[in-house]
């Protein structure tokens, strides 16, 4: 394997994975960073889950790294017999039971609004485009949730770490 060592680049070695090479940093190093935001509202009364229009989207330089996901927005549930559900998506399927119940909900009364979020560490194994969306539902299919029913920024922060 050809390695060059540049004091100002780190270590630059082939990648199998991808044509060209790529600058190999240290574990746990952030290699980029990704923002997406919305200032738009949802709401649904569906107990199927609707997308919230926050996503974002990140190619990986390197099919071993990790991506931290770090989300923040509202949730509102008008009644106290449905909770407002949140769920994390990647490139349009839900990971969020794979995850280990990587969700966010209110519930309880209704007329409430929080700030929540879902945060989690993915491992793609790719280099390719990953996009990673919030999506929302209501518990049952009876009162109405709202996702950035305030209208304020919502926003996911994608995250490549080297492993």
């Amino acid at each position: 394997m050809t390695m060059i060592l540049d004091g100002t680049a780190g270590i630059t070695y082939p990648v199998a994975t991808a044509t060209g090479s790529a600058t190999q940093a240290s574990a746990g190093r952030v290699l980029q960073v990704v923002q997406g935001t919305t200032s738009s509202t949802t709401s649904t009364t569906s107990s199927t889950a609707v997308t919230s229009g926050l996503t974002a989207t990140i190619t990986p330089s390197v099919n071993t790294s990790k991506i931290l996901i770090v989300s923040c927005y509202s949730l509102y549930s008008t009644v106290s017999t449905t909770k407002a559900v949140s769920f994390l998506y990647k490139n349009g399927s839900n990971i969020s039971t794979a995850a280990g119940g990587a969700y966010a909900y209110i519930g309880a009364s209704g007329g409430v609004q929080v700030t929540t979020g879902i945060q989690l560490v993915d491992s793609p194994a790719t280099t390719s485009a990953t996009t990673y969306a919030i999506f929302v539902s209501s518990s049952a299919n009876a009162g109405s949730i709202s996702f950035n029913p305030d209208t304020q920024n919502a926003y996911i922060i994608l995250m490549e770490i080297a492993a």
